[in-house]
């Protein structure tokens, strides 16, 4: 069905979206949620034709800024299932792919300017607050 190439090529990535869960799922439901956004995130950086969709040898501010690029992605209605999806479902997408990434540079935060920092970086908050507002919009 694929040809060899691509077969070679997306195994390893398969390998890092299943097998790299660091916590055991609470469900079966809940695996699949984060396999699944995981899978989407590989989707975006294909589309965007990254190089290194993992960020292995990406400098900490290009990983936040691919963070802040699918978040804004996933929030104009490129997701999974609907058109139009709250903040706290963006952080979860954006919590799963900074996951996946993070399985492979180490352990390092991608949604984060330092990694000793306890929040999210100014980037990313900046989208989620622009996100946040657009929620508060009346129709």
């Amino acid at each position: 069905m694929f040809p060899a190439q691509s077969r070679t090529a997306a195994a390893p990535l398969l390998v890092a979206v299943y097998d790299t869960i660091s916590w055991p799922p609470k469900s079966a439901h809940k695996f699949g949620t984060v396999c699944s956004h995981r899978i989407h995130y590989l989707q975006f950086a294909s589309d965007l034709k990254l190089p290194d969709p993992l960020l292995e040898k990406a400098p900490p501010c290009m990983c936040q800024l691919v963070a802040a690029m699918y978040a804004v992605h996933v929030g104009s209605g490129s997701n999974l299932f609907s058109p139009q999806i709250r903040l706290n479902t963006v952080k979860h997408y954006v919590n799963d792919m900074a996951s996946l990434v993070g399985m492979a540079t180490a352990y390092r935060d991608t949604r984060k300017d330092n990694p000793t920092y306890p929040k999210v970086g100014r980037i990313l908050t900046s989208v989620h607050n622009e996100l946040k507002r657009y929620e508060t919009v009346p129709n």
